[in-house]
């Protein structure tokens, strides 16, 4: 079943647009990895969070890609960049409406 991740970020102050710009570049990698899509969203009420929206076909998908993008040192500029750890909430398709 389809699953959408959204995992929250908060930088250290004054670096959320080199947050910004380390997500964009790790993106290509979980979509090689069967991510359907992925949007970067600044939070509106903290010039310090980020939050993406990433639709995957399952949370297994996700949580190997994290894993192998974590053991392989692809996250450490997180070090760096985040003021603490991040956090994921999974979810499926409820009800969806578009115009």
């Amino acid at each position: 079943m389809p699953v959408t991740a959204v995992i929250h970020f908060t930088a250290q102050p004054g670096k959320r647009d080199d947050l910004i710009a380390f997500l964009s570049g790790v993106q290509g990698g979980a979509i090689t990895a069967g991510c359907h899509s992925i949007a970067v969203h600044r939070d509106l009420g903290d010039p310090d969070k980020v939050f993406e929206i990433e639709y995957w076909d399952a949370q297994a998908d996700h949580e190997a890609f994290v894993k192998a993008a974590a053991d392989a040192g692809a996250f450490a500029p997180f070090e760096t960049l985040l003021a603490g750890p991040f956090t994921v909430a999974y979810g499926e398709p409820a009800k969806r409406t578009e115009r």
